[in-house]
């Protein structure tokens, strides 16, 4: 990596950081309505007086006076972030914060360790998470408090580290977390079906699948069929159409979700299934190309890489509401990227890449910040169009070419 693009990105994500804290108790007009605030209060159980929200609405004066958000989490998030309740609605984001952050370096560090020699790994885990916090949706997440670093990244990269030291039962049962974050639940399934076509990681699918079933299982006993049917009704309301009543559809980035502002619910609705259709036929392509990759004899390490970064990138194509701080999912197959030995013409393809999307995306995650969004997502997901066809492309490439010896990167 470059030593001044390094030290820019770290200054950057440093000040942005302790920007984003100050805000939590000195300007806290600034504060978002946040999943701690919000996502506790998802199950019937919970009351729309509760102290903590009543003391919260004087703390944030634009919290909505509806007790729940509509929401497509299972109804166990709710117990988890629970116990924010016993802090102040100021100190609440914050310890989010702390939590999501310690979360995001461990995630990095999983990764690191995946490839690096162990006198680099602990030093060069602390520099590229500075230098991920440059990537806006990462500091938008952690602005909202939101959950896709603990629920999201991390059970991704555990996923990935567990994968790659061959413990597929682990990788399963990790993966199966990303349930409590939905958006990133198609990648984890994504890279465990992969490996069914890998003798050494076969069991990773089915201890996904069992750990979905028994996660589903003990929210309905916990909580009972009417919030399960709750649930499903919420799973249907996330639906893209949702954006047509009272959500701002510039919140959602996804490829359905950027299609919305272009036509009326009617034609939306007439236009779905070739809209799905779609973005099945391109996670197709990622599928059969990821298991392509394990047929050939090429080092495990590319074979799992490609996969994973595979895996990732078409999430926004699939899932019907992927927005911006979603966006941070992309962080674990860019330090992928950077840190797995390729051959020296693969490293600088996706180095390209990488700096291509994180230049887009934080064009778009910019305006957030001051209050404002890019309403013209077609644009965006027309150039990560382009982008997942280009690694489609580089996937192939070091498929057909590993006959090209390795040669030491440099520029590392």
């Amino acid at each position: 990596m470059d030593r001044s693009f390094n030290a820019v990105a770290m200054t950057f994500g440093i000040i942005a950081f302790m920007a984003l804290l100050w805000t939590d108790f000195k300007r806290t007009d600034f504060v978002p309505v946040s999943n701690v605030i919000t996502q506790i209060c998802t199950i019937p159980h919970s009351s729309r007086e509760q102290p903590f929200l009543k003391l919260a609405r004087k703390v944030i004066v634009d919290l909505p006076q509806w007790p729940t958000p509509e929401y497509t989490y299972t109804p166990i998030f709710s117990c988890l972030f629970a116990p924010m309740q016993a802090a102040h609605p100021s100190w609440s984001p914050f310890l989010w914060q702390i939590l999501s952050t310690l979360a995001f370096v461990v995630s990095i560090y999983a990764i690191v360790k995946t490839h690096e020699d162990p006198e680099e790994q602990k030093m060069r885990s602390v520099v590229l998470s500075f230098v991920s916090l440059a990537f806006l949706p990462v500091l938008v997440s952690l602005d909202l408090c939101g959950s896709d670093i603990v629920f999201g990244i991390l059970p991704l990269s555990a996923g990935y580290y567990f994968l790659a030291n061959k413990r597929p039962i682990k990788a399963g049962l990790t993966l199966a977390l990303t349930l409590l974050k939905p958006q990133f639940l198609l990648p984890g399934l994504f890279l465990a079906a992969t490996m069914i076509v890998d003798k050494k990681r076969q069991k990773g699918l089915i201890s996904m699948i069992a750990a979905l079933i028994l996660i589903l299982a003990f929210d309905a006993v916990l909580f009972g069929g009417p919030v399960g049917k709750e649930l499903v009704h919420c799973f249907q309301l996330s639906d893209a159409t949702s954006f047509y009543h009272g959500i701002a559809p510039q919140l959602n980035m996804s490829f359905s979700g950027s299609i919305i502002p272009l036509v009326s619910q009617t034609q939306f609705e007439v236009l779905k299934p070739a809209i799905y259709a779609f973005g099945v036929f391109w996670g197709s392509l990622a599928f059969i190309a990821a298991t392509r990759l394990w047929q050939v004899r090429i080092t495990e390490e590319k074979k799992l890489g490609i996969t994973f970064i595979l895996a990732i990138f078409i999430a926004p194509f699939i899932v019907p509401n992927f927005f911006i701080h979603n966006f941070s999912i992309y962080v674990p197959a860019g330090i992928v990227a950077l840190c797995a030995k390729w051959s020296h013409e693969g490293y600088w393809e996706f180095k390209a890449v990488l700096r291509m999307t994180w230049l887009l995306i934080n064009i778009f995650a910019a305006p957030f910040f001051i209050g404002k969004l890019i309403t013209a997502q077609v644009i965006l997901i027309i150039f990560l169009l382009f982008f997942y066809r280009r690694l489609l492309i580089i996937s192939e490439a070091i498929r057909t070419k590993e006959s090209i010896p390795e040669v030491a990167l440099v520029d590392r």
